[in-house]
């Protein structure tokens, strides 16, 4: 470009007219008059990020308890400008959408990729010589590209291994489960979020891949799952797959994938380096290929199958040669449209030739990575074992890589009941026999694995309770709070979505399945019978309508009286309705009947691809439960001490999440009474469930008006109350002098030699400065429960200890409880047995759960922050962003950093995260930014405050 201009001027001395026939003639070389023209980005627009916060709204500013200000030795200034110059910085592909956000705000953006990058013309320029020239292409994502570090995850993936006992006498292990799953809320969300609805899940011990499916309209073709969500993910154990999504039916055609397919000069793809090379470098486990770009098409219309079999093919060397070098294990999920193992569909050869063109590795010194999606209606169970036993090449492939398809998305009201079994196992109904429910060979058919597919059904529910949370919203407050209840509904029908309607797993759960139940007295013969069980596999099986705000408005654990009086009563579905007399859902199925629950807490790992234990490092793990969001954040230093807290402060940063309890929910009563429901059939002894009545059922919730750190905390009540503005538990409802057990975490330790720590609190309402109810607490007792004993044991705390606020520290040396633990009884789950004594009415909060070693060495906390950088400031009128990052010496033991901004003499938390690279925007633009820095370590200790100051 700079020679293009030099010539210009030189043209320019010479021959005047000239000059200005061509400049009129080439056009706009720089990017700049483009970036200069854009109004400024409308925030108020972009829910997603918490549009309308303000920094200084916040209810209390910091109380720096014991964190002294400390001068960072050198501040680096940095450009300060009114937009993102692109003729200076570059932040790889980015949609049109994108560099009108960014190149006015300076905000990093969720990383995608397309092929062959963008043109000019995307960026404004309309030189006719350069307008659509390709630049950034995928082989050059990582060229001086400022938005990387950004979008990397800065938590490695956890071993993980199966819980050592069941839940359900059913539960399979080595099958698993995937999720699809669209964040969707924001495109910057990397570095945090004003919302706090995070549209992420809870429930992540059952899920093995976590497949980011990206939006193709604001999203490249090659999208790595979003950073923020992996730390997440990798926290829980989970993988995270990015996503390659090509599809014929929107705009994908042979010129627009020609980068995809350039070969190095060994004759090699050179998008596998690119692949491995992203998923190392932004830190996540592997791609699924969504191979639709023929569309309905002839083979080769757009692309030739057989390069996309070689590509995978050549992953999966390089993959596996990677692992066995000691390095990051990685996988790959193939899908093609209409992709079926059963003999009588058209597709089964092509799903044949896929496996026979992808996979390598069935030798003793390689692996079989691959893991194949078969398409909607495309698994019929007990109709593929021809495809097993006719696998060519002399090794079994086994089912478990093979995932058969569920739409969730299209069958959102099934949340909590329908009955995913007809995905798994065959149906054994016969028309002669007259069966009044489905019955399922569990004996003689293998099943494969499992995939939902959608945004998140739970996500519709919670987003259309958003509309009408919203209608009374007065303030920018309102609406935040909005937005928590509408997170709070999401949390509650995640869980519903795995342990079912009831809020519990059962080894006898009856699910409810449309077609059948509709359908199953109507036919008169075999061949009609035989048609309707097969119907049961349609993409939307779930056929009777109910609007999902109906839902919400017949679910007595939601109190919302705007739409229960709303909603006129009715019978038409009869799986939404709980029975009175009963006091449960007659219908109620969840994933986790059929799934084994998978834990972090565990000192063994499992090998994805041969399902063998491997030694892991004993766990360190401390959690909060916190889903990276809330309307708090509390700050707690390793005793309990309260540091600081602001309210009123809306935040969502998955960076911030913790490890989520396994259970949501197993909590049952010891003993019976006409208050509950007698569970026989259980893996851990007779269980008393709490019923579900018109008040609630007392059960598991996630709490975010009192956490004990960060946004929230889980807690026994019954139910939400969003009658008030902000959501509140319900207190629940106990019987007096009862004993309650309350099963968190799963487990897998082949030692005892730890020490658990809960922190608790009891109290009368759902509230931050609620006093606490010392007796209920004091009577504390914890639940731990060995592989070899069916009822857990229930053991006297070593310790019960006040804290700030009304919370107790409920302490118990493990090795002196009398377990013994072992390779062969190992420690399975823990938990608290809650004793009433005269109390009936009240909230019971777990705060925070640890488990250490006894053996744990003291960590280091003496980290400082060295440096302070502005990468890019932005400002527009009087507001003024900011990318900037920082440097320290010591990162071995740091959880996250503290962001503050100094206005007017105060210090105010604009923000948190794991990286040390942050954004900030919509500050006081003045001759000079103030920020400091405070370190959390793991232990729960804070640095002193590290401040520097920027000139603008």
């Amino acid at each position: 470009m700079k020679k293009l201009l030099v010539w210009l001027q030189i043209v320019a001395i010479v021959a005047p007219t000239i000059s200005i026939v061509s400049a009129c003639d080439i056009g706009t070389t720089s990017t700049r008059p483009y970036l200069l023209s854009l109004d400024d980005y409308n925030w108020a627009e972009d829910t997603g990020a918490g549009a309308e916060y303000n920094f200084t709204d916040q209810d209390k500013t910091t109380d720096q308890v014991n964190s002294d200000e400390v001068a960072i030795k050198t501040v680096a200034n940095g450009p300060v400008d009114q937009v993102f110059d692109y003729d200076k910085f570059s932040t790889g592909y980015k949609t049109r959408r994108s560099i009108r956000k960014q190149g006015v705000t300076g905000v990093p953006i969720v990383t995608t990729f397309r092929p062959n990058g963008n043109t000019w013309s995307d960026y404004g320029v309309d030189s006719k010589s350069r307008k659509f020239e390709y630049f950034n292409s995928v082989l050059d994502w990582d060229k001086d590209n400022l938005d990387l570090k950004y979008n990397t995850a800065a938590t490695d993936i956890r071993a993980r291994n199966y819980v050592a006992a069941k839940s359900t006498k059913r539960q399979l292990q080595g099958v698993y489960y995937n999720r699809f799953h669209d964040k969707g809320n924001s495109d910057s969300s990397i570095v945090g979020t004003n919302n706090p609805y995070s549209a992420l899940m809870t429930n992540y011990s059952y899920v093995n891949d976590f497949i980011g499916w990206a939006g193709f309209t604001n999203l490249g073709w090659l999208t790595p799952l979003s950073a923020d969500v992996t730390d997440q993910l990798h926290k829980n154990g989970v993988n995270a797959i990015g996503l390659l999504y090509l599809s014929g039916w929107e705009d994908v055609s042979r010129e627009k994938l020609k980068k995809l397919f350039e070969l190095d000069s060994q004759g090699n793809f050179k998008i596998v380096d690119i692949l491995i090379n992203q998923a190392l470098t932004l830190n996540f486990d592997g791609w699924f290929i969504n191979d639709e770009a023929n569309g309905g098409a002839p083979d080769g219309s757009v692309v030739k199958q057989s390069d996309i079999y070689e590509i995978i093919r050549q992953f999966n060397i390089k993959a596996a040669a990677l692992e066995r070098k000691g390095g990051k294990t990685l996988t790959f999920n193939y899908y093609k449209n209409t992709n079926s193992i059963n003999k009588e569909e058209p597709a089964y050869s092509q799903t044949l030739a896929a496996v026979n063109g992808t996979t390598v590795g069935f030798g003793a010194n390689a692996k079989n990575r691959t893991k194949f999606q078969l398409d909607f209606n495309r698994l019929f169970p007990g109709e593929e074992e021809n495809f097993f036993t006719e696998r060519n090449n002399g090794d079994p492939t086994y089912p478990s890589r093979f995932y058969s398809m569920y739409y969730e998305g299209a069958n959102t009201p099934g949340i909590g009941n329908i009955d995913i079994r007809k995905y798994l196992y065959k149906v054994t109904n016969k028309f002669s026999e007259k069966k009044p429910e489905l019955t399922y060979d569990y004996e003689n058919h293998t099943p494969v694995s499992f995939s939902s597919f959608g945004s998140g059904a739970e996500n519709d529910i919670a987003r259309s309770s958003f509309i009408e949370f919203s209608k009374n919203a007065k303030t920018p407050f309102d609406t935040d709070w909005a937005w928590l209840k509408t997170q709070e509904i999401s949390n509650l029908y995640n869980s519903y979505m795995y342990a079912g309607y009831n809020g519990y797993l059962k080894s006898d759960a009856k699910g409810f399945e449309q077609a059948f139940e509709n359908n199953k007295n109507k036919y008169n013969d075999e061949e009609s019978y035989a048609a309707m069980r097969k119907n049961m596999h349609r993409d939307a099986s779930y056929g009777n309508a109910i609007a999902l705000k109906d839902i919400l408005a017949i679910d007595p654990r939601v109190d919302f009286d705007q739409i229960k009086n709303e909603t006129p009563p009715t019978d038409s579905n009869k799986q939404f309705f709980w029975d009175e007399n009963t006091g449960v859902y007659p219908f109620s199925y969840g994933y986790g009947n059929d799934f084994a629950e998978q834990t972090v807490l565990t000192d063994t790992k499992l090998n994805q691809y041969t399902n063998a234990e491997e030694t892991t490092t004993a766990p360190n793990i401390t959690t909060s439960f916190s889903t990276g969001s809330g309307m708090y954040f509390v700050d707690r230093d390793s005793a309990g001490k309260l540091l600081s807290y602001a309210s009123n402060y809306p935040w969502t940063n998955n960076r911030l999440a913790d490890v989520m309890p396994t259970y949501q929910w197993d909590f049952w009563k010891t003993t019976q009474s006409d208050r509950t429901v007698t569970d026989n059939n259980t893996v851990d002894g007779v269980k008393y469930r709490s019923k579900i009545t018109k008040a609630g059922q007392l059960n598991g919730y996630f709490d975010y008006n009192n956490p004990y750190k960060k946004g929230n905390s889980i807690a026994i009540g019954n139910g939400y109350d969003f009658n008030g503005a902000q959501g509140r538990i319900k207190p629940g409802i106990w019987e007096k002098n009862s004993a309650y057990n309350w099963n968190l975490m799963g487990t897998n330790l082949q030692t005892s030699d730890y020490t658990l720590d809960f922190k608790v609190k009891a109290a009368k309402h759902d509230d931050i400065k609620s006093a606490g109810l010392a007796e209920v607490v004091k009577n504390t007792k914890v639940l731990v429960k060995t592989s070899s004993t069916e009822a857990p044991k229930v053991i006297e705390p070593t310790s019960v200890t006040p804290v700030d606020g009304g919370w107790y520290n409920v302490s118990l040396n493990l090795s002196q409880a009398g377990l013994s633990v072992n390779d062969q009884n190992r420690l399975a789950k823990i938990g608290l047995q809650i004793n009433t004594g005269d109390n009936t009415e009240f909230i019971y909060n777990v705060g925070e759960l640890s488990l250490k070693p006894n053996t744990m060495s003291a960590p280091v906390v003496n980290s400082k922050i060295k440096r302070l950088s502005n990468e890019a400031t932005i400002v527009r009128d009087e507001n003024a962003s900011i990318r900037f990052n920082w440097e320290t010496d010591n990162t071995s033991n740091i959880d996250y950093y503290e962001v503050f901004y100094k206005y007017d003499d105060k210090w105010y938390r604009v923000g948190q995260t794991n990286l040390t690279s942050y954004y900030l925007r919509d500050l006081v633009a003045g001759d000079a930014l103030t920020l400091g820095i405070r370190i959390k370590y793991n232990s729960g200790e804070s640095s002193q405050m590290f401040t520097g100051t920027f000139k603008i």
